[in-house]
């Protein structure tokens, strides 16, 4: 363009428009699908028949999908006829997968064969040796493939069932569905120090499949210092806590239990608690407690703070086998392994105090303030205390949410807002403070309010061992914002009028929409359709169409439209009038002046 044009108005240039262009391409049908059968770590052969009809040589590249598939990137088929192309399936791990053979070409285009692959476990499977630590177990995964069309009962058989269970429905069989693969989860916890003992084998058996063996080993570690365990409560006042303890072993113990403020790990710096005990464990014979062969006693501990301040203790669990005369033969024999089984084994705790000044119950979780027909998501974390882990042995920070189940509950029985119909939760991470113990929930929570209130309720959180904790929270929700106002006259009572919008989506992508009307709004109104998709930005538009229909005469007849898509919604305030309602009004009007004027004169 011209320089000397360019202060001038109305100048034509050269421009470029750039558009972005998506092309979505979906394959047609596969020619054949096949099923591909092969056991884990060894190879099979797929021959799949190519023929060329034409007269000329024809080249086919070849494209496999598939991590376990190998196969020629090019086959060459004579004029009229037929080659074999040859791929192989070698699968690494047991599962099941789906492949493809995609062949191209410009005279012939593209067909394809789709390959549904199943790994089988070998005959006999070895599984890696298993470690865990004595009085904890850990899980291990067994992997079991049905390739046939029907459901096959598998017949197990455990031979040590004392260290390995099977975590199933039924203790000896085992449903699979057609065509699946699944893992069957096994749990070991060692019943002494070291590998002896813990050797075992599950059989699979199926008269329709090959009997399968699984060979497992595992290795006893001597106990190390568990979890710390967090106590809270209000100064001068107690709490507690119980912790199970297990005897992991098949031999008959001694206990003792004993509170220190110094750490066991150390035997120089052991010194028992003061005469003022922060913490104390009301347990008679605590320092000769006998105990049978896996058996359990609930060791209880209670926190008594006295003062401001974190409080520290370890509770230690001494066991100590005592020897029968198997053992006695044992030693006699030199047996290495004997002699350490009837070694001490300590259990230690770490112990956390978090005394309170002031209670904290009355002060909400979160108050949650929205708009009725909107919906608020909000993240809150809460604190857990006085949890009691399991036997499981997990990492250090790790916390099994399975382990917590949370509920929603009015603060009083005579409440009826309704709010598990309208708030929700869900816990989307749990996790542990290393030092302290504390439990970190963090919890999802959805708020959708239907009608205009303001309530309180309590967050329930309960973990499978019974411990119950409980949050108050308050409930806000208010009347909605409203877009626009839509009034619609009709002429007499019982006859229909309507008015038509139209909306488009913010985007330039359509958006599925659904229109309801608020809970209070009257029944005289009808909207139509409830559903649909809204058009692109900068469209015509969905035209959305309200009626009313009368049916008596009053001063008022109102409803609270709302629109939602997606995360978007318009809120409309439908108003209808009649002319009845305009004489009513006037009524009430020439009432109200009379009844004012009459006032005045009696002043």
């Amino acid at each position: 363009m011209d320089k000397r044009d360019s202060h001038k108005g109305n100048v034509i240039g050269n421009y470029m428009v750039i558009f972005s262009i998506v092309v979505n391409c979906e394959p047609e049908a596969p020619v054949k699908v096949i099923d591909v059968q092969c056991v884990a770590k060894s190879s099979v052969a797929i021959e799949i028949p190519v023929s060329n009809p034409g007269e000329e040589l024809l080249t086919l590249d070849v494209c496999l999908e598939g991590s376990d598939l190998t196969g020629a990137d090019r086959i060459s088929l004579p004029p009229q006829g037929t080659l074999s192309y040859k791929v192989t399936y070698s699968p690494v791990r047991v599962g099941k997968g789906t492949g493809s053979v995609v062949f191209q070409s410009k005279p012939v285009g593209e067909f394809w064969y789709q390959l549904d692959l199943y790994s089988l476990p070998p005959s006999v499977i070895t599984l890696p040796q298993a470690r865990c630590h004595l009085g904890k177990w850990v899980r291990m995964n067994i992997p079991l493939v049905n390739p046939t069309a029907e459901t096959l009962e598998l017949i197990v058989a455990n031979t040590n069932p004392r260290n390995y269970s099977l975590e199933m429905d039924s203790a000896d069989t085992l449903m699979l569905p057609p065509q699946s693969f699944t893992n069957v989860v096994v749990r070991f916890s060692p019943s002494s120090i070291g590998e002896e003992k813990h050797h075992g084998k599950i059989l699979f058996a199926c008269s329709k499949l090959q009997d399968c063996c699984v060979l497992l080993s595992g290795c006893g570690l001597r106990p190390e210092i568990e979890e710390p365990l967090c106590l809270s409560c209000l100064i001068g006042s107690s709490t507690s806590i119980v912790v199970p303890f297990i005897n992991p072993t098949d031999c008959q113990a001694v206990l003792s239990i004993t509170i220190t403020v110094e750490d066991p790990s150390d035997a120089s710096n052991w010194k028992p608690v003061s005469d003022e005990k922060t913490f104390s464990c009301p347990l008679s014979h605590a320092e000769a407690l006998q105990i049978s062969e896996k058996a359990t006693v609930d060791v209880p501990v209670v926190f008594t703070p006295k003062s401001v301040g974190l409080q520290k203790a370890w509770l230690c669990i001494t066991m100590k086998p005592i020897s029968n005369q198997d053992h006695s033969i044992a030693l006699n024999t030199d047996s290495t392994r004997s002699r350490e089984e009837l070694l001490p084994m300590s259990w230690i705790y770490p112990l956390c105090g978090v005394p309170v000044e002031a209670p904290f119950e009355n002060s909400p979780l979160a108050v949650l303030q929205c708009e009725v027909g909107c919906q608020l998501e909000r993240t809150v974390d809460v604190k857990l205390t006085g949890y009691v882990p399991g036997n499981e042995e997990l990492k250090v920070q790790e916390v099994p949410m399975e382990d917590f189940l949370c509920k929603i509950r009015s603060d009083s029985e005579a409440d009826t807002s309704g709010l598990g119909e309208c708030l929700s939760t869900s816990i989307q991470a749990a996790r542990r403070d290393p030092d302290s113990g504390i439990i970190m929930l963090t919890l999802h929570l959805t708020y959708s309010p239907h009608r205009i209130c303001r309530s309180s309720g309590i967050l329930v959180v309960q973990s499978l061992s019974g411990k119950i904790w409980e949050f108050p929270f308050i409930l806000i929700s208010t009347r909605p914002q409203v877009d626009d106002v839509i009034w619609i006259e009709t002429t007499e009572l019982g006859r229909t009028s309507a008015v038509g919008f139209r909306l488009t989506s913010t985007t330039r992508r359509s958006k599925s929409f659904k229109a309801t009307f608020l809970p209070g709004s009257s029944t005289e109104f009808t909207v139509t359709p409830t559903s649909g998709m809204l058009p692109p930005a900068g469209t015509a538009g969905a035209l959305i169409s309200v009626s009313f229909t009368p049916t008596a005469s009053c001063k008022s007849h109102r409803a609270r439209l709302a629109v939602q898509a997606a995360d978007l919604q318009w809120i409309y305030d439908v108003r209808g009038k009649t002319p009845q309602d305009s004489l009513l009004l006037h009524k009430s009007s020439t009432k109200d002046s009379f009844l004012a004027s009459l006032q005045r004169t009696s002043t």
